[in-house]
């Protein structure tokens, strides 16, 4: 398990792609590459995240995730953040983020308004939850 934090994705995917091609050249086994973006808003209370472009197995994880944690999922097709650079590589990856394609998304996007007071932490922690649980199954370890 590694966890990675990227720079530069909205220039371009730069972090990971260059981490991505990396892997890939070094012939790295990635199962899956799993990343969060904007996951701090939920103005409706509905517990509901968007899982960016996720194959059927790793859509299937994210829902029963979202089953044992309280929280929907709905799968989208959003291709414009780093799980794209997994994609690219030939890598399995999805992106969990907040209902942005839905539209209950954050007002605050690239605003001043963009700080930790506007983030809804219980959502967040939710959001934190639902990746460890698919992470946790993924290394093997009992349903609780």
């Amino acid at each position: 398990l590694a966890l990675v934090l990227f720079d530069q994705e909205e220039v371009g995917l730069i972090g990971s792609g260059v981490y991505a091609a990396a892997a890939r050249q070094a012939g790295v086994d990635i199962v899956a590459a799993h990343t969060i973006d904007q996951a701090g808003w939920d103005m409706d209370d509905d517990l509901r995240f968007e899982i960016e472009r996720p194959t059927a197995a790793l859509f299937a994880q994210y829902q029963a995730a979202a089953a044992a944690v309280g929280a929907q999922v709905v799968s989208t097709q959003i291709g414009t953040t780093d799980h794209q650079s997994f994609r690219d590589q030939g890598y399995a990856a999805a992106g969990l983020t907040e209902e942005y394609v839905s539209g209950d998304t954050t007002p605050h996007y690239h605003q001043p308004g963009d700080v930790a007071a506007t983030v809804d932490g219980p959502y967040h922690r939710v959001a934190a939850r639902l990746v460890i649980h698919v992470l946790a199954r993924a290394l093997g370890a009992p349903p609780p």
